[in-house]
């Protein structure tokens, strides 16, 4: 870069400094001032042309995956993803990494907004079942296991059978409950 910094002073002159390397402005002008993610001001950088090249390469990789879902956050959730993932590897143990954490629980709590919006709008388009619905589902599922083995097994082998399916079953809720208490 052959150009001076050329921001204009307070006396109306301009400033003969070299810019920051990659930068059109020295350190005073702005040269560096953080671009992109690393700015307060970064909202989603979904439109943004300031993501790093290999964020926006992982990026342009998956976009074909949730293609023609106007309604859908995944997009965003896609990115936010891919963001943790850089920052939650940029962590050194022997440095502060405050900065670092606060981006982390903040795009943490953004992610987990819309992951509760992205699920609410599957639900409402019928895309996935909701609580009640599965429990139905299931319900209806173990009366028909029941009626099939009443009627083409003996009692005792039945019971059995049932006894089996009923252990099963109580051990899947079980394992739904553990993981929706850590959510």
């Amino acid at each position: 870069m052959n150009e001076k910094c050329n921001a204009k002073k307070r006396n109306d002159e301009l400033c003969q400094k070299w810019p920051v390397q990659g930068r059109s402005r020295c350190r005073l002008h702005g040269g560096v001032t953080p671009r992109g993610v690393d700015s307060v001001h970064y909202q989603h950088g979904n439109y943004s042309a300031l993501l790093s090249p290999g964020l926006r390469k992982k990026y342009d990789t998956t976009a074909t995956e949730f293609e023609g879902q106007l309604l859908s956050n995944q997009s965003e959730i896609r990115l936010i993803d891919l963001q943790l993932f850089e920052w939650t590897a940029s962590l050194k143990d022997d440095q502060d990494n405050t900065a670092a954490w606060s981006k982390i629980i903040v795009a943490t709590e953004i992610r987990r907004k819309l992951v509760e919006s992205e699920t609410k709008l599957l639900i409402a388009t019928n895309q996935v079942l909701s609580k009640s619905d599965a429990h139905a589902f299931m319900k209806n599922t173990a009366d028909l296991i029941a009626r099939a083995v009443k009627e083409h097994v003996d009692e005792d082998t039945g019971r059995k059978i049932l006894s089996a399916i009923s252990e099963d079953i109580i051990r899947n809720m079980e394992l739904v409950q553990t993981c929706e208490s850590r959510l």
